[in-house]
């Protein structure tokens, strides 16, 4: 069932996700399908064997959990893929936009990931660490691919700047993996204030960018999904006759058949308010070196849910399609877990950049100081300033 064999990032996404198996309790419930049509007229006809399919089914989708019925409340795994989800709704954007004249555009990714301890990372190669973790403070999140542009409102008010930023990611099931899909979104709008204007020695070669406070409203969600089992692990196929409804002899009539994969959604949705102070230096004209700290507000929830993605069938052979209608029945898999981010998350930020002439290239670095652990994000950003 694990695919240890994929690429380690998501091979850590799919471990803690199994974690998350353990929040099923009863998992399926399984409706037969509704058979109508001529046939029903028949006073011999009866329909109990489509009813005794479905438990079937259910039966034997709620025996596949009970191996991991150990693990039955993860509210930390939740809480650590919506911190983690936060730490990105805010990346994409050049630390050194304070140096715009009018206006500046950027493209950037970030990716963010929260471990109990970095120690942590030794055990995502073995299964073995849900059996002795359990419910794990552990998530990831990233955000590939946004768009930011920062304009100078100085004409409002000398040293303000504003900003907007857009980010959106739909990876099908199959590009990443077998098995996965993947899909996210940051929107936001922030302003930022020059407290203390730059200094320069002479020459220019070392130049303090003096001290700047931002702040903002974003928005993020991260939305994976993981196939928990392979097409053929569960599922049933049975060819039903006359007999089966009641009215004797053994013509065949249909195939009443599912083979349900249960699919993991891991998503984290939040709103985040950062309250943010940063400084810099611009060294021999092309490095940007900036730091800074602050605390973000967020609100949201991060969620775990357990689906099936195939209803139960009953295709009819083509001899009865016109004496049988078939509304097809359900396999219903639909649990959820739930846990919020930390409140206040206080943190430390910094950014390492190029200058060519306009263009930047930055790699930012934060780091979250989380209740229950940490959280890690980085990135890259290309932009232009003009």
């Amino acid at each position: 069932m694990t695919r240890l064999n994929q690429p380690k990032l998501y091979a850590f996404l799919f471990l803690i996700v199994v974690i998350s198996t353990g929040a099923w309790g009863q998992v399926a419930v399984v409706t037969p399908p509704t058979i109508s049509g001529p046939i029903t007229s028949d006073p011999s006809f009866n329909d109990a064997i489509f009813s005794s399919l479905a438990q079937d089914l259910e039966d034997e989708i709620n025996l596949f959990s009970s191996e991991i019925t150990e693990y039955t409340n993860i509210p930390n795994v939740a809480s650590g893929f919506a911190n983690a989800g936060a730490a990105t709704a805010q990346e994409g954007f050049l630390r050194a936009s304070h140096d715009i004249k009018v206006f500046s555009i950027s493209l950037g990714s970030s990716v963010a990931v929260t471990l109990p301890s970095l120690s942590f990372l030794s055990k995502v190669d073995s299964a073995n660490f849900i059996e002795d973790e359990g419910d794990v403070y552990a998530g990831i999140a990233t955000q590939p691919l946004n768009v930011t542009a920062t304009f100078n409102l100085g004409f409002l008010v000398s040293g303000l700047r504003g900003m907007a930023k857009f980010g959106y990611a739909d990876i099908p099931e199959g590009l990443l993996g077998e098995g996965y899909a993947f899909n996210a979104l940051s929107v936001g709008a922030g302003l930022s204030y020059q407290l203390i204007e730059p200094k320069s020695v002479p020459l220019g070669v070392v130049r303090w960018r003096g001290l700047a406070v931002a702040s903002g409203l974003f928005y993020q969600r991260n939305t994976t999904e993981i196939g928990i089992t392979d097409t053929g692990d569960i599922g049933i196929s049975q060819v039903i006759t006359t007999n089966d409804i009641g009215l004797g002899g053994t013509t065949v009539i249909g195939t009443v058949s599912s083979a349900p994969t249960i699919v993991a959604s891991v998503e984290s949705s939040t709103y985040t308010i950062p309250l943010q102070v940063s400084t810099g230096l611009r060294l021999l004209y092309i490095i940007d070196l900036n730091v800074g700290a602050g605390v973000d507000i967020v609100f949201g929830q991060g969620k775990i849910n357990l689906k099936s993605t195939q209803d139960l069938e009953f295709e009819v052979d083509p001899a009865y399609a016109d004496q049988i209608y078939v509304t097809p029945g359900s396999v219903n898999i639909a649990t959820t877990t739930s846990g919020d981010p930390d409140f206040m998350r206080p943190h430390v930020m910094a950014s390492l950049g190029v200058a060519m002439g306009p263009v930047r290239i930055e790699v930012p670095f934060k780091y979250y100081f989380d209740k229950e652990g940490n959280t890690y994000v980085t990135g890259v950003t290309l932009g232009v300033l003009f």
